[in-house]
C-alpha cells in the first residue's frame, strides 16, 4: 500500500537540500528521511519522507502557522507505509496527535514544523506504532501557497479558518475568517487602506466582530487594533486584536489576539 496523501509525493515537489532535516524516532527506532519531497497548493500541504523502502507522508489541508489535531481529518493526516515496494506491507493511519507547522518561508520555499503521533495499522494486523520527536525543517516545496489564510486565539484557543467570504459596498470591504465549526471572525476595512495602524472602532471604516454558532459579539471601540502590513493588487496582509462582547449579555467577553490574515479582496 503505498504512502501519498495530496500531490506531494513523485509529482515534482521540492526535493530536500542539504539544511534540509526530516527525523523522528518509530516505536523508539530512529527514521530519517533521505528523499524529502513536498507540494503545496489549493489542496493544501504535503510532504513525504522516504528512507529505503520506509515511506512517511502527511498531508495539512489549510497550511499556515499553527497545530492541526490528527484525530480530526479534515484538518490533517499522516500515513506510514513499512514497505513501499510491497503491496502487502503494514500501512498505518494516525488516529491521534498533532502536527505543528512551525514556519511557512514564502521567500525562500521551505516549511519547518513538528509531529508526534499514535498509528493504527489500516486492516489491524499488527498494533500501533508511536512516532515521538519529529522533526521536518527547511523542507523547500513546490508551488505556491495559497493566498487566503486568517489565525487567532481565541480567550486562549486556537483559530483557523478555512472559508474566506468577502462583501464590499463601494470601498468599503468586509471579510470574514470561517473555521467551517461554527465560529467566524469578521474584519471591516476600506480596499484602498494603506499600512498603519487602525484601532477599532464601534462601526465604520476599521471595525471587527466574533460569531460562535451564530451568536454575535461586538467589537468594543479602543479595545485593539488592525494593522495593515500590505495592500499589493488587493491582497490584503496585517494583524489584529480586539475584545468583543455578546450583544445579548453584557457580562459574556472573548478576547481575540495574535490575529494573523491575508486575504485577496479582489
Amino acid at each position: 500500500m503505498g504512502v501519498t496523501p495530496g500531490n506531494g509525493g513523485g509529482n515534482g515537489g521540492g526535493g530536500s537540500t542539504g539544511d534540509a532535516v526530516f527525523t523522528v524516532d518509530i516505536d523508539g527506532q530512529g527514521f530519517t528521511g533521505q528523499t524529502v519531497l513536498a507540494n503545496i497548493n489549493e489542496d493544501g500541504l504535503a510532504v513525504n519522507a522516504t528512507t529505503g523502502t520506509q515511506v512517511i507522508g502527511f498531508q495539512i489541508f489549510n497550511p499556515s502557522v499553527g497545530s492541526y489535531d490528527l484525530a480530526n481529518s479534515n484538518q490533517a493526516i499522516l500515513l506510514y507505509d513499512t514497505d513501499a515496494s510491497n503491496e502487502e506491507s503494514n500501512a498505518y493511519l494516525a488516529t491521534s496527535g498533532t502536527i505543528r507547522l512551525t514556519t511557512v518561508d514564502n521567500t525562500n520555499n521551505v516549511v519547518s514544523g513538528t509531529f508526534d503521533a499514535n498509528l493504527m495499522e489500516f486492516f489491524g494486523a499488527t498494533g500501533d506504532v508511536s512516532f515521538t520527536n519529529g522533526i521536518f525543517q527547511n523542507i523547500p516545496f513546490t508551488g505556491e501557497v495559497p493566498t487566503d489564510m486568517a489565525t487567532a486565539t481565541i480567550n486562549g484557543t486556537a483559530f483557523n479558518a478555512s472559508l474566506f467570504p468577502v462583501v464590499n459596498s463601494g470601498n468599503n470591504y468586509s471579510v470574514v475568517f470561517d473555521n467551517d465549526l461554527g465560529e467566524q471572525i469578521n474584519l471591516a476595512f476600506p480596499g484602498d487602506v494603506e499600512p498603519g495602524t487602525y484601532t477599532i472602532t464601534a462601526m465604520g471604516n476599521y471595525s471587527a466582530s466574533y460569531t460562535l454558532n451564530d451568536v454575535v459579539y461586538s467589537g468594543t471601540a479602543d479595545s485593539g487594533s488592525i494593522v495593515i502590513t500590505s495592500n499589493v493588487d488587493g491582497v490584503v496582509s496585517g494583524t489584529f486584536t480586539f475584545s468583543a462582547v455578546n450583544d445579548m449579555d453584557p457580562m459574556d467577553i472573548v478576547q481575540i489576539s495574535d490575529g494573523e490574515f491575508v486575504i485577496d479582496i479582489n
